[in-house]
């Protein structure tokens, strides 16, 4: 959420999460503006008095190391109450046909608080009940062409932009995608894939998802077993999307944060393209095997060849929105028993001067 002072905002993840998770209906989204290094999160004013006074107070205590900053912004909107209108929509299209004039397929919540609802017909709202803009909560929203996102068939999809959890092959050797990331440079972000540098040293640079190019490997970290991908001709890595499932899910849904600190005992699932989805408690996070190091280990035994690279994560009540956790290195002997692991998602920023892409 902070690119490129990830290494430094991570002091303030768990202190943050705690908030989001003592006032949901209240915290907003965010922003960052990279020249006065501010970060800028917004906050809901119509709760009731007595718990907005218990937020308040609790944001005066959270620290900010320097030279970043955090502000909160006042809004009169509660992007949780949207939130959960907009999943309702989206999950229940049948029932929302009539209101719109064509099916929604999905949506977003902007920074002013509009719903963005993608329709497979947007121009019949001119002749639908909701011509006027507005929601029946009285929330104004734009209705959107269909997203690329929604016309993904699933882990095998043949056409970019590429998501996390794709099924990726060179010639016999299967992996998965990871999360995308955009790297860091003198100019413009470049957004770029990864999965993980053992794939690349066993199969090669060169990745196919689909029987179509998927991508080429062009900086990778051994010590951290990542490497960046660069997109096929005419094919992207610009969406914050992962797979959420099994091994043949479609289910692609929004990374709309990361994780920066994995701790002891928290709970983590695995989305592979082969063993699908699984999950477990963190048992310890500074594993090391093979000079690769720091791998965070799961109680988790289900992870299977042709998991590695993929995305471990978790998904945000009510949302399904995912929150980035690491990328998957494999299975692991610890004291007598074999356990999954990922390398967090901080150590490969700073080894690869990249930040997660994601879409708050």
């Amino acid at each position: 959420m902070f690119p490129p002072y990830q290494t430094q905002f991570a002091v303030l993840n768990e202190p943050l999460a705690d908030l989001v998770n003592t006032f949901p209906d209240i915290v907003g989204k965010s922003a960052w503006d990279e020249v006065s290094r501010t970060a800028t999160m917004d906050y809901y004013t119509g709760a009731e008095p007595a718990e907005e006074s218990a937020f308040l107070a609790a944001t005066r205590r959270i620290v900010v190391p320097p030279p970043l900053n955090l502000v909160w912004r006042p809004v009169g909107w509660s992007l949780s109450a949207r939130g959960s209108l907009l999943q309702k929509i989206t999950g229940n299209p049948d029932a929302w046909t009539s209101f719109f004039g064509s099916a929604p397929e999905s949506g977003y919540i902007d920074e002013s608080g509009n719903v963005h609802v993608s329709l497979a017909d947007p121009s019949k709202v001119q002749s639908a009940p909701a011509r006027s803009g507005v929601l029946p909560d009285g929330s104004a929203f734009v209705a959107d062409p269909p997203s690329k996102v929604d016309w993904q068939v699933g882990r095998t999809s043949d056409f970019s932009p590429w998501s996390s959890g794709d099924r990726i092959t060179a010639g016999i050797y299967e992996c998965t995608s990871g999360f995308n990331w955009k790297k860091w440079g003198t100019g413009e972000y470049e957004y770029m894939g990864m999965t993980a540098d053992h794939c690349a040293v066993a199969g090669g640079l060169t990745w196919k998802t689909a029987g179509v190019s998927w991508g080429t490997g062009v900086q990778s970290d051994p010590v951290k077993d990542a490497i960046l991908m660069r997109a096929a001709s005419g094919s992207s890595f610009n969406t914050a999307t992962a797979y959420v499932g099994g091994a043949t899910t479609s289910d692609l849904r929004r990374v709309y944060t990361f994780r920066a600190t994995p701790m002891f005992n928290d709970i983590v699932a695995l989305s592979g393209a082969t063993s699908g989805l699984g999950n477990g408690k963190i048992i310890k996070t500074d594993f090391s095997a093979s000079g690769v190091f720091p791998i965070v280990l799961v109680n988790y035994t289900g992870c299977m060849s042709g998991d590695s690279g993929g995305p471990w994560l978790t998904t945000q009540a009510g949302t399904g929105y995912v929150e980035a956790w690491g990328q998957h290195e494999g299975k692991f002997l610890y004291q007598g028993a074999y356990y999954c692991g990922f390398m967090p998602l901080n150590p490969i920023s700073t080894a690869l001067q990249a930040s997660i892409l994601i879409n708050p």
